[in-house]
């Protein structure tokens, strides 16, 4: 049910609460709980996250933000993006970058300054002109792939172009478990 909240209030005491007790599973379960919401009412509840979540809860938001098509996210991406540095924060800011593209239909880099200057010169123009969602994939090929949104799709094209020794895959040693099943299920290692 929760990706069906809308209430303000209650999303307000969710985000208030998770990023209270960021260090606790409830939390980030909590926030992924929340994943298919992606109503307006949700954006302060990202926001919040991003700002002040663990690292994997502020990866987690920004990939939310990327399919909450409101112009409000973009100002929230926007001014989270505001206070990084290119260089220092690189990784942060190219996935804000990939969820703003996401939201305005737009690729423009990973530069802090790029993105800032935009919204400048657009923030003042109706929702339906800034909001134009990209689309994830196009394939065809019979797989999950064929599915991706465009941040899923856009990290899945950087990980075909990278080669097979920068990929490391750890994967459960089959029995190590105490009841000495194989939850291996999906060998990951095999696949790539």
């Amino acid at each position: 049910a929760m990706p069906s909240f809308s209430n303000n209030d209650v999303i307000n005491k969710m985000g208030e609460y998770i990023v209270k007790n960021k260090s606790t599973p409830l939390s980030r379960d909590l926030l992924y709980a929340l994943k298919g919401n992606k109503s307006k009412e949700i954006i302060p509840l990202l926001g919040m996250v991003i700002q002040e979540g663990t690292g994997e809860m502020k990866l987690m938001a920004i990939d939310q933000s990327a399919e909450v098509y409101y112009k409000d996210t973009v100002r929230m991406l926007i001014e989270v993006m505001k206070g990084l540095d290119d260089k220092k924060d690189g990784d942060l800011v190219r996935k804000l970058a990939e969820a703003l593209s996401s939201v305005i239909g737009q690729e423009m880099g990973s530069y802090v300054q790029t993105w800032v200057s935009w919204w400048e010169a657009n923030k003042d123009k109706p929702e339906e002109e800034i909001v134009k969602p990209m689309q994830g994939s196009n394939s065809e090929t019979g797989t999950a792939a064929d599915h991706f949104s465009y941040v899923r799709n856009t990290a899945f094209n950087r990980l075909k172009k990278m080669s097979a020794d920068k990929i490391i895959v750890v994967s459960a040693i089959a029995g190590s478990c105490p009841c000495g099943g194989d939850h291996n299920f999906d060998k990951i290692e095999d696949i790539l």
